[in-house]
């Protein structure tokens, strides 16, 4: 074998070569051509050199030869007074011999771990000329050592001759052919640069938050009203807008109540309320909590409360209804609601309850993202403002390009500046064993290659029968592979962490992998609410 395998047509002395080199048996030799190196300048290797052919004998599965070939084309010279070399009349500016001797020295310097037990020496190769015996050369170059003209026109005797010359010279065994894999893995090393997609996640989040700024001026030309309703797409800003509007109003001395429909918002929220270096105690309250547990509470501290078996009639109709009858007097000034399209007119009736007369009612809510058919609309005894965010400011232009490609009507627009992130993979799978290897190598690939911290992968399962498609599976990419409702979540970034759609409502990752999307595919407000949670890169997975 040759590398490169095929070079450009050329009429200079290394071409002839290379085609005659070409052809040697596969089984038997590796010629590497035109091999250039470069040294750390902290060893006895020259700084800068390259060698024409590098010819690696590996016959009987050995490492015991290689010869290090210089080519020179032309008429040759040599001139033992001057001690000139010339080529077709033309001086040269460095003996053949030096250049060779020299360039086979750092070769030997490099990588002399590897050829400790290899036979290594340097030839000349004339092609262009006929040498008849040694009385025609320097008295420092051996016959054995010159391929001529004919020489190449018989290659295999010529190398035969050669290396059983050479073997009985310098009288080394060989090494292990484990070393010439190796060797020719150094001499093939590519280059393939690349920006990891960690730092491109940097980029791109530096860039979203200014854009989520942006957004939430519309919100602040809101001021005067008391009471308004915020309708954007999936990643439009809204939890962040929401979130930021709770703390200023907090500032203000106000009591707050934040709301979500999902349990791992309000836990998020409450981990960074706590980090907020600016949250006065003595200012107002501001209590973060989920609906179920907050009804609950209440509904709990009813005498008539009966726990029933969990139904959707139980939690949507009979916890709001006891908990209703407890409330006895307004409590906050500010009722904030996430996710508010998963809220049903009776949950935010409760809530209008606990808020007082001339309180501020803010609801922020994706139509496109009501998976559970809860949203009738806002109570209608308060005015409401209705405003609409109609750009996305938190996924790439890609994710956002391939949900508006296969999802009818989706109104989801990028924000001008928005990055364009890298391509959404879309991958179909014979069978969930194929799946898992995927996911296996990819996972590693993000967090050995791309740098990617563990815990900002989500696996988001959509599950047949209540059947996981991970059951059984511990570690992905070498990573343990735990449930979002693991106390974990959230909190360390050292796990990759794997949900259903139903928990991760309204969060996000800066990588998502959807696995057995065939399952959800056919319900586009499913599938929109499932990818929109990717900011930087999006997994498709089909299985059969």
């Amino acid at each position: 074998m040759i590398y490169p395998k095929n070079i450009k047509e050329s009429k200079n002395a290394e071409y002839k070569v290379f085609q005659v080199l070409k052809n040697l048996p596969d089984e038997d030799y590796t010629v590497f051509y035109n091999q250039e190196f470069v040294s750390d300048n902290l060893s006895k290797e020259k700084l800068q050199y390259e060698i024409d052919f590098i010819i690696v004998d590996h016959r009987n599965n050995s490492f015991k030869n290689i010869l290090i070939l210089e080519v020179k084309g032309g008429n040759i010279s040599y001139n033992a007074e001057r001690e000139e070399w010339s080529q077709s009349g033309r001086l040269m500016t460095k003996s053949p011999t030096y250049q060779v001797t020299s360039s086979t020295k750092s070769f030997l310097q490099r990588y002399k771990s590897l050829l400790e037990n290899t036979n290594v020496s340097w030839g000349l190769c004339f092609p262009d000329v006929e040498v008849t015996t040694s009385d025609n050369l320097p008295k420092n170059v051996n016959r054995l050592q010159v391929f001529d003209y004919n020489d190449l026109r018989n290659i295999d005797v010529k190398l035969d001759a050669f290396f059983d010359w050479h073997a009985q010279k310098i009288g080394k065994e060989g090494g292990e052919f484990s070393k010439f894999i190796i060797l020719k893995n150094e001499l093939l090393r590519g280059c393939d640069l690349f920006k990891p997609l960690s730092k491109e996640f940097e980029e791109n989040n530096t860039i979203f938050l200014k854009l989520t700024s942006q957004q939430a001026k519309t919100i602040r030309m809101l001021k005067s009203n008391n009471n308004f309703c915020v309708q954007g797409p999936a990643g439009s800003g809204k939890t962040l807008i929401a979130y930021q509007q709770a703390l200023e109003y907090k500032r203000q001395g106000l009591d707050v109540l934040y709301i979500t429909f999902n349990k791992q918002i309000a836990t998020q929220l409450r981990h960074v309320a706590r980090k907020e270096p600016q949250i006065n105690e003595k200012e107002g309250k501001l209590e973060i909590t989920n609906f179920h547990f907050w009804a609950g509470r209440f509904a709990e501290q009813n005498p008539s409360y009966k726990k029933e078996k969990s139904s959707d009639e139980f939690f949507n109709t009979y916890i709001p209804n006891k908990a209703l009858e407890m409330i006895k007097k307004p409590e906050f000034d500010v009722v904030i609601v996430d996710e508010g399209q998963d809220f049903r007119l009776n949950w935010l009736e409760l809530l209008n309850r606990i808020l007082k007369k001339e309180g501020k009612f803010l609801l922020f809510l994706d139509k496109n993202q009501d998976i559970f058919k809860a949203y009738q609309g806002v109570p209608n005894h308060r005015k409401v403002t209705k405003v609409d965010l109609e750009e996305n400011c938190r996924n790439t232009k890609t994710i956002i390009k391939f949900l508006k490609e296969i999802i009818p009507n989706c109104d989801m627009v990028a924000m001008e500046n928005s990055p364009e992130g890298s391509e959404v993979v879309i991958k179909k799978f014979k069978d969930n064993e194929e799946q898992i290897k995927f996911l296996d190598q990819e996972i590693y690939n993000l967090i050995n290659k791309h740098k990617v911290l563990p815990g900002d992968i989500m696996i988001i399962t959509n599950n047949v029968d209540n059947v996981s498609s991970l059951r059984g599976i511990t570690h992905l990419g070498g990573v343990p592979l735990k449930s979002t409702y693991d106390r974990d979540f959230g909190k360390n970034k050292d796990y990759i962490f794997h949900t259903v759609i139903n928990v991760f409502k309204g969060l996000e990752a800066e990588v998502v992998f959807l696995i057995d999307t065939q399952n959800v595919f056919a319900d586009s407000n499913a599938f929109y609410t499932q990818a929109s949670r990717a900011k930087n890169k999006l997994y498709v997975n089909f299985t059969k």
